[in-house]
């Protein structure tokens, strides 16, 4: 059995193109889900993912900088990209 954090690394290796926040979007599911096979990942589990994705709402800062909620809403083509 193998680890999404196993997965998102492996794929993160295989693509040139990180630009438009792949790598973030792929982050907060690593993260999420750190240290649970994919095997026991359940659609439960996904759905409260992003009910508390869509909660969060939007963040300020990036890639090196700090991340802070800004009290906005994410776009739901935002919302689609990390699902």
């Amino acid at each position: 059995m193998i680890e999404i954090e196993s997965v998102v690394d492996a794929y993160l290796a295989t693509i040139s193109n990180k630009s438009g926040g792949v790598d973030g979007r792929l982050g907060f599911w690593a993260a999420r889900f750190q240290g649970i096979l994919l095997d026991d990942i359940t659609p439960k589990q996904v759905d409260a993912a992003v009910t508390e994705l869509v909660k969060r709402g939007k963040l300020s800062g990036g890639k090196g900088r700090t991340t802070a909620q800004t009290g906005k809403p994410l776009a739901p083509a935002t919302v689609d990209r990390y699902i």
